[in-house]
């Protein structure tokens, strides 16, 4: 549920960067420059972005541990960016 959730807000995302202009290929050049979009469904720190090249929009992940019953973050948010 939350995943359809977080993808329905980069659509939003991506329509609002098209404006008025919603051909398709507009929309899949907005689509392909997402730049640091937070999102709601998403960890703190982790970014949605896409590129000409690059069309992953997640490239980030934190690590977590399961203390008792519930989950504990640990460490900083990690990029599998080249270079990153």
């Amino acid at each position: 549920m939350i995943y359809g959730y977080t993808v329905a807000q980069t659509l939003v995302q991506v329509l609002k960067q098209c404006g008025n202009d919603l051909t398709r290929e507009n929309v899949m050049k907005q689509a392909a420059s997402i730049k640091d979009l937070e999102l709601g469904g998403l960890l703190p720190g982790v970014k949605v972005n896409t590129g000409t090249t690059d069309f992953a929009p997640l490239s980030q992940l934190q690590l977590m541990k399961l203390k008792g019953e519930t989950w504990e973050r640990f460490g900083d948010v990690i990029s599998a960016d080249v270079g990153g």
